[in-house]
């Protein structure tokens, strides 16, 4: 069995097992903290003028163009790259 299944599996009364909810709460909190890091590199990099910004409606348009009538109530768009 997979350390991850192990580690959710409850086997205490019906409670969850405090070892395999503290595993995921730390893997969860360096998932967050590596997110963290990662969005204030790239506003600082945005603020020194290393990377540009995208306005949203043209990363809406090219996602609608990539995957059609995925998003729930969206008209279809303009191609960015006709």
């Amino acid at each position: 069995m997979a350390l991850a299944q192990r580690a959710g599996r409850r086997g205490f009364g019906g409670r969850a097992n405090p070892v395999g909810t503290c595993a995921r709460l730390c893997y969860r909190q360096e998932i967050d903290a590596a997110w963290a890091k990662e969005a204030e590199d790239r506003i600082d990099a945005y603020e020194r003028g290393k990377i540009e910004s995208v306005p949203a409606e043209e990363v809406f348009n090219e996602i609608d163009r990539l995957f059609p009538n995925t998003r729930t109530g969206a008209e279809p768009a303009d191609s960015l790259t006709a």
